[in-house]
C-alpha cells in the first residue's frame, strides 16, 4: 500500500475548491480545505477544514499551522 499523500486546497469552498476537494479524497489523499466561506457537512472524513481569509496576511501563518498539525508534510497546494 502507498503512503497516502497530502494537498492543501484553498478556495475549498467554491465549485472547482470543493470538486478538487472531492477528487483527491476519493483518490486517497488526505484533504486540506481552506475557505473563507463555511464548506457545509460534506466535507471529507480524511481531512481539515480551515476556516481562513487567506488574504490576511496573518491567516496564513494560522493555516500551516492548522495543516502540520493535521500532517507534518504538503505534498501539493491547489
Amino acid at each position: 500500500m502507498t503512503e497516502s499523500k497530502t494537498v492543501l486546497v484553498t478556495g475549498a469552498g467554491g465549485g472547482i475548491g470543493r470538486a478538487c476537494i472531492h477528487h483527491f479524497s476519493e483518490k486517497g489523499w488526505r484533504v486540506v480545505g481552506v475557505d473563507r466561506f463555511d464548506f457545509g457537512d460534506d466535507f471529507p472524513k480524511n481531512g481539515r477544514f480551515i476556516k481562513a481569509d487567506i488574504s490576511h496576511p496573518d491567516s496564513v501563518e494560522q493555516i500551516f499551522q492548522e495543516a502540520r498539525d493535521f500532517h507534518p508534510t504538503l505534498d501539493a497546494l491547489n
